[in-house]
């Protein structure tokens, strides 16, 4: 179906009205290559391709090092809300293998909100969560 450029900019302006509308639970700015944890370390590995405002993304695998030299790896992220070769995108609120937690970001412009009108991102913040299987991959691809 085709739309009048008129028309198109109408139901965006519908689509953006709907979602102001709903209450937000929580907002989760995407951690970025640089970004810095609990216990002073700094996510030293972005596997992703995607950037933001300059910055890689990381995902759940990448590595955080400490001052020390010392590393943990990221156990959590997005949940299915976002994914990067079938791994969760890691948010601010990620842990690693050692205990520690994600703090900030080195963007604020990129964000997965949960709405508390919905029923919660799958896999939201769960260490082990794995991606769906879908028709399209193959499970030896992940």
């Amino acid at each position: 179906m085709k739309y009048t450029v008129e028309e198109g900019q109408h139901l965006a302006a519908q689509f953006m009205a709907k979602h102001a509308a709903r209450p937000i639970t929580a907002t989760y700015d995407l951690a970025t290559l640089g970004a810095r944890t609990r216990l002073g370390g700094e996510v030293a590995t972005a596997s992703s391709s995607v950037t933001v405002s300059g910055h890689r993304i990381a995902c759940v695998g990448d590595r955080v090092r400490y001052p020390d030299g010392t590393e943990s790896k990221i156990v959590s992220g997005a949940g299915a809300a976002l994914t990067h070769q079938g791994r969760p995108m890691a948010i601010v609120g990620s842990a690693t293998d050692n205990g520690d937690t994600i703090i900030s970001s080195l963007q604020n412009s990129a964000q997965i909100r949960e709405y508390a009108d919905g029923n919660g991102i799958p896999g939201l913040l769960q260490p082990g969560f794995e991606v769906p299987f879908t028709s399209s991959e193959s499970k030896t691809s992940r």
